[in-house]
Order: structure tokens, then sequence, then C-alpha cells
């Protein structure tokens, strides 16, 4: 049986105000945990801490529960994945330049899903590359090329030596954490000196949340913890990384994949041609990202 429990801010306050209350009905399954699903408007109840200003959800399921959860999660897109894996490959290659031998950079992304985006890398002639995932679904739909590099499990504190890598990246990971504080510190363990850091996470506060309010994808039982720039660039620093590089992401996807996140007409959409639905469209979908470095 799951069990809810207390969810503390980061910054150790108990001030909060209430955004939405908990709407869950019944059970959560692996379903619910699983990227790309057609969502059921369930979330944790959704608090702001008075005194940072981080979003969260309290209460929430345990670690044990969700690395389960994690770990059954079924992968359900194929297609998706390599229009994020193209975003974020040409966001992370940026950074190539703050390195010596760039076709050297040891690289590590955290919940890779399928490896979609080491493959882009492994293009740009990257080739030591370290993928961690607990779904095993998503290992198994991994290409051949990255399959062997990715392993299949939880990202936890003492996985890999402090300073293996130069580069360590996190593309919508840090949303699902329930001590983000910590991850931020261990990636700050394994990347070397003058290493990089390069998130990307939803920003709470852009205008698309606002508007759409409690219909919004971020408020899902998948996320515990949303940042803004302020508060994912307060966690970062306060970790020890030095901030290099910030700004908005823009996602291309099929309009299908627009369709799909919004409320008022994603049931008319089903009825547009399928050509209407696979123009691809790039938009501000309210997603932030930021590269730090360790000195």
């Amino acid at each position: 049986m799951m069990e809810l429990l207390k969810n503390r801010c980061l910054c150790k306050s108990e001030e909060d105000r209430v955004l939405f209350p908990q709407k869950i009905e019944g059970c959560l399954s692996a379903h619910e945990f699983s990227a790309r699903r057609k969502r059921s408007l369930q979330h944790y109840r959704i608090v702001r801490c008075n005194s940072c200003g981080l979003v969260r959800s309290d209460p929430v399921l345990s670690d044990a529960d969700l690395a389960a959860l994690y770990r059954d999660s079924h992968f359900l897109y194929p297609e998706e994945s390599g229009y994020a894996a193209r975003a974020y490959a040409s966001l992370v290659t940026r950074y190539f330049g703050m390195f010596p031998r760039p076709g050297q950079i040891r690289l590590l992304e955290i919940g890779c899903g399928n490896g979609s985006f080491l493959e882009e890398m492994k293009r740009r002639h990257l080739h030591a590359l370290t993928g961690v995932e607990p779904s095993v679904e998503a290992v198994e739909n991994a290409p051949r090329t990255v399959k062997p590099a990715i392993m299949n499990q939880v990202f936890e504190h003492g996985l890999f030596p402090a300073g293996k890598f130069d580069m360590v990246c996190a593309f919508h990971v840090l949303d699902h954490l329930r001590q983000p504080g910590e991850f931020i510190q261990e990636c700050f363990r394994i990347v070397d000196r003058k290493g990089i850091i390069v998130l990307a996470c939803h920003n709470v506060d852009a205008w698309v949340n606002k508007v759409l309010g409690e219909y919004s994808p971020v408020f899902d039982v998948e996320h515990i913890f949303l940042f803004n720039t302020a508060t994912l660039r307060h966690w970062v620093e306060s970790c020890g990384f030095v901030l290099r590089d910030e700004g908005r992401v823009m996602n291309t996807y099929p309009l299908s994949y627009w369709f799909r996140y919004a409320p008022v007409i994603n049931g008319l959409a089903e009825r547009f041609p399928l050509w209407v639905k696979n123009i691809a469209f790039t938009f501000y979908a309210g997603n932030i990202y930021l590269c730090a470095q360790k000195e």
C-alpha cells in the first residue's frame, strides 16, 4: 500500500500557501509515471513556499515507491524523443568550446530515457558517453549504438567516483525528485574541476502555466518540486556551482503533440487531418535551462 509522506521545502521553511488542493483518485500506477502519457489531471496538493518562492507537491510518495513506479513506467514517446534530443543537443553543443579537447568530453546524462540524446551526442563525435535511466521499457527501446552505455537504475549517491565526468546533463529530471538539492550536490561531486552541469526543467512561473492554471501539465503527479529561473539558479549556486548561462528552451514537436496538452482544443484536434498533425512547430512551452561550472 502506497503512503503519502510530508515533503518539506528545500529551505526548511514551513510557511506555505496552497495553490491547488490534492486531486488523486485511487491508487497511482506506473502509467501515471510514464512520460508523454495522456494526462488524467491528477496531482498532489500544490503549495508555494512563502520564504523562498519554491513550488512543491506536499505530501508525496516515498522514494521507494517512486523508484518502483519509474522502473515499471512505459515508453510512450519513440518519435517525440528524437525531437527533444535534437533540441537539447543543440543547447549542449554550445558549451563544447569550454573544453580544450571537445572530442574527449566525458558526458553523463541522468534520466536518459531511450538514449536519443546520447545518440545525438555520438553523432557530434562524443564517445565517452554514459546514461542512467530507471525505466526498464525505455532502456529496452534504446538504439544498439548507445544501449551498452546506459545503466538501468535510479541515479543515487556513490554510483560514480568523484570527478568522473566533464559534463553532466539532466533534462526534466529535477522536477521529479524528492531531494533535488542532494541531486545537485552529487552532480557537483562527480563532475571534474572546470566541468559543467546542464539542467532543463519547467518554469512554474512561465506565462503558459499562469494562463492554464491547474490545467497546466506542470501540475502533475510526477512533479514534486517546480522551479523558476531564480529558484533554479539559487539552488545550483548554493551547491557550489558558478552560473555560466541560463535562458528559455524552444521546443519543436509535431502539432499533434502540442494539441495533446491544450485543454480546450485537444478533443477537437483528433479530427484534424494527419498532414496537419505532423507539421513541426517550434514553441516556448515554459521550459528553462541553466549551465553552471565547477571551479
